[in-house]
C-alpha cells in the first residue's frame, strides 16, 4: 500500500528542531529560532564638576593672580584660561565669524562685595569688532571666596532682576545668562564652591544670541578649571 505522506526525519540539531516532511509536495517547515536579548547597560549620572577639580583650578588661579598682581594691565604671560584657538573654536561652533582683534590677558578689579579680582581674557569689548559682523569673545574667572557672593556678582555682571538657575548636570553649580543693550554683549556665568566662570560675546544681535552664549558653558568652564589647574608657580 502506497502513502501518499511519509514523515522523511526530524533533525536534532543543538536544541533547534526541524521536522521535514518528505512527500510529493516536498515542504519542509521548521520551528522559529530562538531569539537572544543582549544585556541592557546604564551610563551614570553626570556628576559635575568635582570639589578637587575646583580646588586645584582655585590654586592656580591664585598663582596666576599673585605673579601678575603688579602689572595688571601688563601681562607677559598667555592666558591661563583659554588659547585663542579654543575661543575662536567655541565662536565658530555658534556658526558666528570670530573677530580678528587682539587676544588679550588682564587682571581686573572690582568692586563687587568688599572687592574681587578677575583674570580676563580675550577681546576687548570695548572696540569695533573686525572684520566687520564679527563676534567679540572673552572669558573671564573671580573666586568669591568670603569677597562677595555670587547674587552680587550676578547683578554687576548681568543687572538687576537676572535670575539665577540650575547649571547643566555635567556641571553642576548655579548658572545665569543674559544678553545686555548698556553694555552691550550677552554674558553666561557658571559658579560652583565660590569659583566663576564667565564667557561674553558682543557681535551682531539675534533672537539666538542669549542661548548662544548659555551653549558656551558646557564645553568652555571645563576647558577653563582644567587649564587653571595646569598653572605652575614662577620659577
Amino acid at each position: 500500500m502506497r502513502l501518499r505522506n511519509r514523515v522523511a526525519c526530524i533533525v536534532l540539531t543543538g536544541g533547534f528542531v526541524a521536522a521535514a516532511a518528505g512527500a510529493a509536495s516536498g515542504v519542509v517547515t521548521a520551528s522559529p529560532p530562538t531569539t537572544t536579548i543582549a544585556p541592557t547597560t546604564t551610563s551614570a549620572a553626570p556628576t559635575g564638576v568635582s570639589e578637587r577639580a575646583i580646588r586645584d583650578a582655585k590654586v592656580g588661579w591664585s598663582r596666576f593672580v599673585a605673579d601678575n598682581y603688579a602689572t595688571p594691565t601688563a601681562i607677559l604671560d598667555p592666558c591661563p584660561l583659554l588659547a585663542v584657538d579654543a575661543a575662536n573654536a567655541g565662536v565658530t561652533g555658534l556658526g558666528l565669524t570670530a573677530t580678528d582683534l587682539p587676544y588679550g590677558v588682564s587682571l581686573v578689579r572690582d568692586a563687587t562685595g568688599v572687592g574681587i579680582i578677575s583674570i580676563v581674557c580675550g577681546a576687548d569689548l570695548a572696540k569695533g569688532a573686525t572684520p566687520a559682523g564679527a563676534t567679540l569673545f572673552a572669558v573671564e574667572v573671580t573666586i568669591l571666596d568670603g569677597q562677595a557672593v555670587f547674587p552680587q556678582y550676578v547683578v554687576r555682571v548681568g543687572g538687576t532682576n537676572t535670575p539665577i538657575e540650575r547649571a547643566a548636570p555635567e556641571l553642576g553649580g548655579d548658572m545665569f545668562g543674559r544678553c545686555r543693550n548698556e553694555p552691550a554683549f550677552c554674558a553666561a556665568s557658571w559658579h560652583s564652591d565660590g569659583l566663576v566662570v564667565t564667557v561674553k560675546l558682543d557681535g551682531p544681535r539675534t533672537a539666538d544670541s542669549e542661548a548662544q552664549v548659555r551653549q558656551l558653558l558646557p564645553t568652555i568652564v571645563p576647558q577653563v578649571v582644567a587649564n587653571l589647574a595646569a598653572v605652575t608657580p614662577a620659577s
